[in-house]
């Protein structure tokens, strides 16, 4: 007997009768018989239990660097419009400040929607309050209440606690945060007062181009602006109190406001029937915004991110796009509109019409939902206050303010100086600031 071996299958000339043959390779254990070799059975025997882990092999070498993937969506935020230089096409943005949702594509942002919904139906009228104990109100009663505010609710809204001289037919003023002064354009004797809320005192006198109209506050360049009828813009720097520089505005400057979300000052140029956009970080005019006749005066509204703009000349006002810069409404008023309110509490714009009455815009669509009769004489501006929530509408001819309360919309009255002019809210001392012409003096209200 021999035992052969190899890695096939045996061949039939191998080996004799009675001869053994191992495939190594299947384990196969073969018989020859009769000439012929035949499997028999197979060695391997079963499958053993699997041995322990053996010990961590050493670290192999780092594999090459793989192709560069997609760019995958990003969603990116601010408080302004997206600059061009970020993000990548196929990005979103959200400005926070306008609800206003951008979509990036062939390098440029695109406004797609704006996310905030609609304003809601006003609710029904609540129940009428327990009317209180009977009071008295000290100083002059108020003879001029119109309409319904509700139980003793107008009382003390409106107080007038003295007044501060200060140059000759004061008329516009604003606040300035950052050094918390009060400025007045007096339009009789080409000067700026600039007045201490706290100790109702001067404590400044600027002297600018002549007949000063307008103040306004920037932040984003922390100056003070002032449209001088000579086709002038006053800069003055708070800190100094003094003027800086003058930008040319053509055309009659009249009315200033500030858009926060463009970083860009709208002055009115009421012979023109055009409004100048200013750069206030270089004082260049960077464009032209064409509205109707006399524009006077502008406010910006944060609920639709818009610049309304009141002509007195054609008994409108105009709505400006601050990212095009063009009028893209125009809503009819009462007669000869002049000053204009945002009131935010109600998403409305308050516009004060020289024939005596206000006119109310309703910023979603544009329509005057309600006009306000017999406000007074000659109304000249109007503001708001954020601490009564209320509308402050200065009668020129009545020597009186219409305290209009937004939600109601009736209003009372409070004496004041001589041909009141302007109206400014200061948050420091949380009064309201009155500038009277016709006395060259402001009248301070709590």
């Amino acid at each position: 007997m021999t035992i052969l071996n190899g890695t096939v299958a045996p061949d039939a000339g191998q080996g004799v009768d009675g001869d053994y043959y191992l495939n190594v390779a299947t384990d196969d254990w073969y018989l020859k018989s009769a000439g012929v070799w035949t499997v028999v059975m197979n060695i391997k025997g079963l499958t053993g239990p699997t041995g322990p882990t053996g010990a961590q092999g050493i670290q192999g070498t780092t594999g090459a660097t793989g192709n560069a993937g997609t760019n995958g969506l990003t969603v990116l935020n601010g408080t302004t419009v997206p600059a061009a230089g970020i993000g990548v096409n196929g990005d979103h943005y959200l400005n926070t400040a306008t609800n206003d949702w951008y979509l990036k594509s062939a390098g440029a942002w695109t406004i797609a929607t704006n996310i905030k919904g609609t304003i809601g139906a006003i609710g029904a009228i609540g129940p009428q309050g327990i009317p209180g104990d009977a009071g008295s109100i000290p100083g002059t009663p108020l003879t001029h209440i119109k309409g319904y505010f509700g139980l003793l609710d107008c009382m003390g809204v409106a107080m007038n606690t003295g007044s501060i001289t200060v140059g000759t037919q004061p008329v516009g003023a604003a606040y300035c945060p950052s050094n918390d002064r009060i400025y007045v354009a007096n339009q009789g004797n080409s000067s700026v007062s600039v007045i201490n809320p706290h100790t109702k005192l001067v404590v400044a006198t600027i002297g600018v181009a002549n007949s000063p109209q307008e103040v306004a506050y920037c932040p984003s360049s922390n100056r003070i602006y002032v449209t001088n009828q000579v086709s002038l813009v006053a800069v003055i720097n708070p800190e100094t109190n003094v003027v800086e520089s003058n930008i040319t505005v053509t055309g009659g400057p009249q009315g200033l406001a500030y858009c926060p979300t463009t970083d860009r000052l709208y002055v009115t140029c009421m012979n023109t029937a055009t409004v100048a956009v200013i750069n206030p970080m270089t004082g260049l005019i960077v464009a032209t915004a064409y509205v109707q006749t006399t524009p006077m005066a502008a406010v910006y509204s944060p609920f639709n991110d818009r610049i309304y703009v009141s002509n007195q000349g054609s008994s409108s006002v105009s709505v400006i796009n601050v990212q095009s810069n063009a009028t893209i409404a125009t809503v009819t008023v009462s007669t000869n509109p002049l000053g204009l309110a945002y009131c935010p509490s109600t998403d409305r714009i308050y516009v004060a019409n020289q024939i005596g009455n206000v006119s109310i815009i309703n910023p979603l669509n544009n329509t005057v939902i309600l006009t306000i009769p017999g406000i007074g004489s000659t109304t000249m501006r109007v503001a708001y206050n954020p601490t009564t929530d209320r509308i402050y509408a200065i009668n020129q001819g009545s020597t009186y303010v219409a305290v209009i309360h937004p939600t109601t919309n009736a209003w009372l009255s409070c004496t004041v100086g001589s041909a009141p002019t302007g109206v400014v809210y200061c948050p420091s001392t949380d009064k309201m600031y009155v500038t009277n012409l016709g006395s060259n003096s402001v009248s301070v209200l709590t």
